[in-house]
């Protein structure tokens, strides 16, 4: 009994590596400025996805409060419409550690991806829900194009911004060699 009370305080002395984290820190500016659709909103709707499905989706309604950014043409948003996007699916047969899903009436300010396959997501970093005393200023440093009104005018359908997507490998935050030498239309 003694060596094992022994064995036990010298492995606390034992030098230990870091442990790794499952997310990377991502500057929620940065991250804003590659989702095309930036809104306040409360999850007012989960549909449960399949759970046989490998990786297996819910999909959360979230009914906007304010529009903060919409870069998409095609996807009218308005105060009191509803967006639906995808998270992890509560009921998945695989779970893993970053899994990503949000209760229901979780109200936030929310970073929307939409992803190579026209899914809108809010599976891609923690990031993507903001606190409601965040300002969205701090977090659009881009100027949107807006009618009289002030309703937002799109500046891309769902099939530009996969496109480049596509051209980009998937990845909004990086540009493909094409991109960089001039071509870029974001």
């Amino acid at each position: 009994m003694q060596f094992k009370r022994i064995l036990l305080i010298l492995v606390g002395f034992l030098p230990s590596s870091h442990a790794v984290a499952c997310w990377k820190e991502v500057e929620p500016r940065g991250f804003a400025s590659r989702c095309p659709i930036v809104v306040t909103g409360t999850i007012t709707k989960i549909d449960a996805g399949c759970p046989c499905d490998n990786p297996s989706y819910d999909i959360a309604h979230i009914t906007i409060s304010a529009i903060h950014k919409n870069r998409l043409k095609d996807v009218p948003l308005s105060n009191g419409s509803v967006i639906q996007v995808r998270m992890a699916a509560r009921d998945a047969k695989i779970k893993t550690s970053t899994d990503l899903r949000y209760p229901l009436k979780d109200k936030a300010l929310w970073l929307i991806v939409l992803d190579a396959n026209g899914q809108f997501s809010l599976n891609s970093h923690p990031v993507q829900r903001q606190p409601l005393d965040k300002d969205p200023k701090t977090l659009l440093g881009e100027i949107f194009n807006v009618d009289k009104t002030g309703k937002w005018i799109g500046t891309h359908t769902k099939a530009e911004w996969i496109a480049w997507l596509k051209a980009n490998n998937g990845h909004p935050g990086k540009e493909s060699k094409q991109s960089e030498s001039g071509s870029r239309k974001r």
